[in-house]
């Protein structure tokens, strides 16, 4: 399930994700990566899935990455203390989490209606090079939205 809601996710079918991802989060409430992306695709569609986001982060392990992730989504971590907390020793792992760390504050950025920001972090998580991960290609498909989407953005004169 949730890997049909993260492919409904990178083609824009913001519902469908849902539909998916709600299914993923009740198979394994203990998965952190569905409940993020289920937010992601209600917040998307133009939703406030605060409080669903608020009740499935109650089941999870509230340290481990990416908790931070969630933690940002809930108002209670900035920007920074998402990126330092990606941070790892492991080079291997470092560039993971800073892919889907810089992925998510992409999304984040999406939502507050900051499209350029969006956009420099969803280059950043491209430029990890981390291209079998989910965010990596959400990244560029995000990518691809904002251009389709940069004429609707300007302002009219």
């Amino acid at each position: 399930m949730a890997a049909r809601g993260y492919a409904n996710f990178y083609l824009g079918r913001f519902d469908d994700a849902q539909q998916d991802l709600s299914k993923a989060v009740d198979s394994n409430p203990n998965n952190t990566y569905p409940v993020i992306w289920l937010y992601l695709a209600v917040a998307r569609s133009g939703l406030n899935g605060r409080a669903e986001l608020e009740k499935s982060a109650a089941q999870l392990k509230p340290t481990a990455w990416p908790a931070p992730v969630i933690d940002l989504y809930l108002g209670k971590a900035t920007a920074e203390m998402v990126l330092s907390a990606a941070n790892d020793k492991d080079p291997k792992k470092d560039r993971e989490q800073h892919c889907e760390a810089y992925f998510y504050l992409g999304e984040y950025a999406l939502v507050s209606g900051k499209a350029d920001e969006a956009r420099r972090l969803f280059r950043q998580a491209i430029d990890t090079s981390v291209t079998n991960f989910v965010e990596y290609r959400g990244a560029q498909e995000e990518l691809k939205r904002i251009s389709s989407e940069a004429p609707r953005l300007t302002p009219s004169r």
